[in-house]
């Protein structure tokens, strides 16, 4: 599946961002003069932000690294030795987890110390408090629609 965002028209015209589904990164197809490729992947996120968090956490792996780094910060060999898998197979893990916003590391000597970013949890989050939101807020209009039958028995769709 793809789509085209129309972004703010520049005075060269607007500028277009082809999203398509799968892996690949987003694809710019033209960009007003001044902007480059990188500026504008820098700083202008990924529409599907919380679909990449929900796909790197669909691994057991990655979750147990995530619950795991819930308790502090921790090196790469220390998450590697309290799981599974092999150290270059946590270190993988952990650059997906990077790359969609999860985590972040700091280089303290010759070890990369990885903690958990709170930031990178919240375009999910706000995709399941929509989600809650709406199944409520349709839970809700169903009861006054009941309610305002008069009590009537509950309808079987």
């Amino acid at each position: 599946m793809s789509f085209s965002i129309p972004l703010l028209p520049v005075r060269s015209g607007p500028a277009t961002i082809s999203l398509s589904g799968g892996h690949s990164p987003t694809e710019i197809t033209s960009l007003p003069p001044g902007l480059t490729t990188t500026f504008v992947r820098e700083n202008l996120r990924f529409v599907e932000t919380y679909e990449a968090v929900l796909e790197a956490l669909g691994d057991r792996t990655r979750r147990q690294i995530v619950h795991r780094l819930r308790a502090g910060p921790s090196p790469v060999g220390e998450l590697a030795a309290a799981l599974p898998v092999s150290r270059p197979a946590v270190s993988q893990h952990l650059t997906v987890l990077r790359r969609c916003g999860l985590v972040r590391y700091e280089e303290l000597g010759t070890r990369n110390v990885y903690r958990l970013d709170p930031a990178g949890l919240s375009e999910l989050r706000a995709w399941l408090d929509d989600f809650w939101q709406t199944a409520l807020d349709r839970y809700a209009e169903r009861v006054r629609e009941d309610n305002a039958d008069g009590g009537a028995p509950p309808r079987h769709e």
